[in-house]
């Protein structure tokens, strides 16, 4: 009905002896190919064949679809450019077609890039260039008279959102869906393993280090739980001390400072270092652990550390793993030898 009712207002334009005169159309429309022709220059009235009012009535209702596979100048008459390959699709001059939007796709998958040129001195958005990248990625530009403005954009592909296009804070947590961050896209917790101690022994009364227990983590400022666990070969797992030459120590040690300490009574053996464990409360930076022993002041003791790593690694969920490690300490506490000495956890204060 729509179609129908154009035509009978576009009719009298078909009249031979009654031009009409269109006064925004000149001669330089008809030599880039609109749809009229001219009849008397000198007075630059115009009138419509039959074939010119039906190329303007399909132009009306079916926009023109160039797909390219080759640079290609993009004409004012041209709705949608579909194209593949690496292109350079150049828009017509802006000035020529105020008002009209475009739309130029990339059809071809990743690895080939359509670029978007523009007329000297026209910019798209302030660009002088916009590129395609993805498959099936679109963009929409509408001519403001000078230049082009971009009213779509194609798809975000994956990488595409940086640190850097995001405006400080401009991600709020009302702006996050719950559940959206999944466990894949939290950063990853610090943790680390040093290497075995083997059959680590000293006589020493002094604390020194433990054979290759000592590792450097980097953490976000969450606890981190230190441990000795077995060091997964066939071999004996434990620490103690020897002889009755008094007590022995094993202590953690973070830099510098001790941050626990672990009698070991004299001919004492932990069979299985699991309960031997301390949670340390520090901020965001990184740190450098290690495990250190000394033997008893008595004389002839040994203290001993054998087939044990040393684990490092920053908890995320404290209270169950305080009340798993309690139990552990607990177990600790069981009696190891026949003559009833005990090792037990028992964390100092080091001034």
């Amino acid at each position: 009905m729509k179609k129908a009712l154009l035509f009978l207002l576009l009719l009298p334009l078909l009249s031979h002896a009654a031009p009409k005169t269109i006064p925004q159309l000149n001669e330089a429309t008809t030599a880039t190919g609109n749809a009229v022709v001219p009849m008397d220059t000198g007075t630059q009235s115009y009138r419509m064949s039959f074939t010119n009012l039906a190329k303007l009535m399909h132009s009306l209702f079916f926009p023109v679809v160039q797909t390219k596979a080759e640079d290609y100048q993009i004409l004012a008459t041209d709705s949608i450019v579909r194209g593949s390959g690496d292109r350079t699709f150049t828009m017509p001059d802006a000035t020529t077609c105020s008002g009209k939007e475009f739309a130029v796709y990339k059809t071809d998958a990743v690895g080939t890039t359509i670029t978007i040129a523009f007329q000297s001195g026209q910019t798209a958005g302030g660009a002088s260039t916009l590129s395609l990248t993805e498959q099936y990625g679109v963009y929409r530009l509408k001519s403001n008279g000078t230049g082009f403005d971009i009213v779509g954009t194609p798809k975000v592909h994956d990488g595409a959102v940086t640190t850097a296009k995001i405006v400080d804070s401009n991600v709020t947590t009302a702006k996050i869906a719950d559940g959206a961050v999944t466990q894949a896209k939290r950063a990853a917790l610090g943790q680390q393993v040093s290497s075995t101690s083997s059959v680590g022994n000293t006589t020493s009364t002094t604390y020194v280090d433990v054979p290759n227990l000592t590792v450097t983590i980097t953490t976000t400022g969450r606890m981190v739980m230190l441990m000795l666990v077995a060091d997964g070969t066939n071999n004996a797992c434990n620490l103690g001390s020897t002889a009755t030459g008094g007590n022995s120590n094993v202590s953690f040690v973070r830099g510098s400072t001790r941050i626990s300490e672990h009698t070991l009574n004299p001919n004492s053996v932990v069979a299985g270092p699991g309960g031997y464990n301390h949670v340390d409360v520090v901020a965001a930076g990184t740190y450098v652990y290690k495990v250190q022993f000394k033997a008893g002041t008595g004389g002839g003791a040994t203290a001993f550390v054998n087939h044990a790593k040393l684990v490092a690694f920053e908890l995320r969920v404290i209270w169950p793993l305080l009340f798993f490690i309690g139990a552990v300490a607990i177990g600790a506490r069981r009696r190891f030898t026949p003559d009833s000495l005990e090792g037990r956890c028992e964390p100092w204060a080091i001034s």
